[in-house]
């Protein structure tokens, strides 16, 4: 009988150790695999952006009526898109509002052209802004996207012209 009871405490001792070793372990890996999603994400966002302001580059010195289109896979993890800009200092953004392990996140890429949304929607969160346009939905929902990016005289910023960034994908719905 007393051999029993130690083999019994034996066991939760080993049984213990092991979940002290185990759990700090699931731990750190799972916050490694979070983080590294998330550079991941940032990795893929400044590809895709880097896509788009090179080819709107591109379009604005061609100017008017020069218009290309880009083939992009957009992320799961865009809760918005959106351009932001400051005209009177020549300064024009394209934003991201991302979903990462930490929460929302927002990350924005300088285009030293003017740009513009050609399709909007009402934005509530860019205030520190003098413009900003929040593209719709279907701009950069998951999925492969059609992005046509056209030289406009159409602006918004007194500009001569500027470069519309719109989604001419085909609509499955």
């Amino acid at each position: 009988m007393k051999k029993r009871g130690q083999v019994s405490v034996e066991f939760m001792v080993i049984i213990a150790i092991s979940m002290m070793i185990l759990l700090p372990s699931v731990y750190m890996f799972r916050n490694y695999v979070m983080q590294s999603s998330d550079q991941i994400l940032k990795s893929r966002l400044n590809e895709l952006s880097d896509m788009v302001l090179l080819k709107a580059k591109k379009m604005h010195y061609y100017g008017p009526p020069s218009k290309s289109t880009i083939e992009l896979d957009m992320p799961p993890q865009i809760d918005n898109m959106y351009i932001t800009a400051v005209p009177d200092n020549n300064e024009y953004y394209l934003g991201f509002t991302i979903l990462t392990s930490h929460g929302t996140e927002e990350v924005t890429f300088y285009s030293d052209i003017p740009i513009r949304a050609l399709e909007t929607k009402p934005c509530d969160f860019c205030n520190s802004y003098s413009f900003c346009e929040c593209m719709i939905e279907r701009y950069y929902n998951k999925g492969p996207k059609n992005i046509q990016v056209t030289s406009t005289v159409d602006c918004n910023y007194g500009e001569d012209f500027c470069v519309s960034i719109g989604d001419f994908s085909p609509d499955l719905n």
